[in-house]
């Protein structure tokens, strides 16, 4: 078999994977279509406005996020634990609560166990965003299933579309339909951009976005809180002990990202994040309030 055949023949299965790969996403996006559908109501509402985008990197921990209480505001995934979450998130302007679509390794069970606290924490006057993917067993139909969030307005989105990192879509905005399937990435503040993209917000300011997980040798460092209902020995079960080599890998895949969002979106975004965090221009938490 001469070396083009060769070639051709390990090539193809890999075209053919991403296809059926597309072709199952689309079939369980079609389950989900009429929820997603009415996303078409956040589009456009944060015309003219900023938004702080936080997330759990202890760069937090030294500002003052009262100060938020009267701000635009998206939280991902594990925020409620932040000191004075129900506070600032119960004050005025555009609150939304956002959660990544979940995943294997974590179980049922700790997704629910984490969804309940969510449940307890999340002030019912925030819009409250679960994002959903081509995983059957997704964050739907375990809060079916357990009848929870009953009380509060659910909102949903669909993760699916590939969003190359060496060879990015001539037209990024038809990623951003937040009514269809969005692109997916490895980090909630990918989709926490695409929110506020989709929303219209004229300033994004990402918080607590650190990055820097590779720093640190205990897992109950990283972020401002030890552990979470569902990020028990999450690195162990994840990276099955390559952590270090595969987090710099991971890392470079959503910098890469955020370079190509920072260069498409009409938003200007700035990073008061940990230092390592330099896509976007940086500026002080503080020069925002004065």
């Amino acid at each position: 078999m001469s070396i083009t055949k060769e070639f051709l023949k390990r090539l193809l299965p890999l075209f053919a994977k991403k296809y059926i790969a597309s072709f199952l996403c689309l079939i369980e996006f079609n389950r989900h279509k009429d929820l997603i559908a009415k996303n078409k109501e956040f589009k456009g509402v944060g015309k003219g406005k900023r938004v702080f985008i936080l997330g759990s990197g202890n760069s937090i921990l030294n500002l003052d996020l009262s100060l938020l209480s009267s701000e635009n505001v998206i939280v991902l995934n594990n925020g409620c634990v932040i000191d004075g979450y129900k506070n600032f998130m119960s004050g005025t302007g555009i609150k939304v609560h956002l959660v990544a679509p979940i995943h294997p390794p974590q179980t049922d069970q700790e997704w629910f166990a984490w969804f309940k606290q969510l449940e307890a924490n999340v002030p019912l006057s925030c819009s409250l965003f679960f994002g959903l993917g081509p995983y059957r067993r997704n964050a739907l139909r375990i809060i079916r299933e357990e009848s929870i969030f009953r009380q509060h307005k659910l909102n949903w989105f669909f993760v699916g579309r590939d969003l190359s990192i060496w060879n990015p879509p001539r037209n990024i905005f038809k990623g951003v339909d937040l009514s269809g399937i969005i692109y997916s990435g490895e980090a909630a503040s990918i989709y926490g951009l695409i929110l506020a993209e989709y929303m219209q917000f004229d300033e994004v300011v990402m918080l607590g976005m650190d990055h820097d997980y590779f720093l640190y040798d205990d897992e109950s460092s990283m972020r401002i809180y030890s552990s979470a209902e569902h990020q028990k020995n999450e690195l162990l079960r994840t990276f099955n002990g390559d952590f270090y080599i595969e987090e710099f890998f991971r890392q470079y895949k959503i910098f890469k990202k955020y370079s190509v969002l920072s260069k498409a979106f009409r938003a200007k975004i700035y990073s008061c994040s940990g230092p390592i965090l330099r896509i976007f221009p940086r500026r002080k938490y503080s020069d925002f309030f004065d």
